[in-house]
């Protein structure tokens, strides 16, 4: 008996990125993230760290923009 099981993903979500502040290495993984997953848990390594809401505001602001720009299909930032 030959027995085959798969399993198809549509709309994986990765919880664990970790991206930086908007420059070219947020604008060379941004769309492959963005491609391949529906959605992530992003992690900021950034200078200066996120401690406050208008750090994380500031943050947020730019990854909409990155993945605007990059992305052909949506996609859900989450943040740490």
């Amino acid at each position: 008996m030959n027995t085959t099981t798969s399993i198809t993903l549509n709309s994986p979500f990765d919880s664990h990125m970790h991206w930086r502040q908007k420059d070219a290495l947020l604008e060379q993984v941004a769309p492959y993230s963005t491609e391949q997953f529906a959605g992530g848990l992003l992690m900021p390594n950034t200078k200066p760290n996120i401690i406050t809401v208008d750090n994380l505001r500031w943050y947020r602001d730019e990854i909409q923009e990155a993945i605007v720009f990059e992305c052909r299909k949506s996609f859900l930032p989450l943040f740490t």
